[in-house]
């Protein structure tokens, strides 16, 4: 199991494009759709400390694990968006800002495709 990455950047940068906004973006999202699958929860909420987040779910947790239920506390669920240092701090949080949105997107696409393969 694993993933290809083909990117198309032109030749002579110094970074991909791909590796500098979008991987990191679906990431975010990924792992926010997934707590959300996980948590069986409809929303969940970013907590920012110290210029870090962290996704906690309504009972403020931050893991599906940490619910009396679990056998043991699982650490935090990173659902930060990592970017790098040169894009800027309004792009980051104009980005931060959709993360949610799209981590629905992602849900509804994902249900309609499963009663779709029904």
């Amino acid at each position: 199991d694993g993933v290809l990455l083909v990117d198309a950047t032109r030749k002579g940068k110094r970074f991909p494009d791909a590796l500098s906004k979008t991987v990191p973006i679906w990431c975010a999202v990924l792992n926010r759709a997934l707590l959300q699958l996980r948590s069986d929860s409809p929303s969940l909420s970013l907590h920012h400390h110290n210029d870090s987040s962290t996704c906690h779910l309504p009972n403020g947790s931050t893991s599906p694990e940490d619910s009396p239920t679990a056998a043991s506390p699982a650490p935090e669920w990173d659902c930060e968006l990592h970017l790098p240092s040169w894009v800027s701090a309004t792009e980051h949080k104009q980005v931060q800002q959709r993360l949610d949105g799209w981590a629905r997107d992602l849900l509804a696409v994902a249900g309609l495709l499963s009663a779709a393969s029904a």
